[in-house]
């Protein structure tokens, strides 16, 4: 399928998930379930992992797109 470069990073800081696109600070991410975490803006961010628990991405979801797949570079 087709591909889009995105950078996004996530950072734990103080028990929150904050995400950050091209450096600068977009939201801050409340958990929702495991795994599993939302935007103040309705952005659903869901973790994959991998066979040994580690992330290797994430599913983005919001009002206009759902579930596209990222991948941990």
């Amino acid at each position: 399928g087709p591909e889009v470069r995105a950078d996004y990073e996530m950072r734990s800081t103080d028990n929150q998930l904050i995400w950050y696109s091209e450096g600068e600070q977009v939201a801050v991410l409340k958990p929702v379930m495991n795994d599993w975490f939302c935007s103040e803006g309705g952005t659903q961010f869901q973790f994959l992992r991998d066979e040994q628990r580690k992330i290797i991405g994430f599913l983005l979801s919001n009002q206009r797109l759902r579930g596209i797949r990222f991948e941990r570079i």
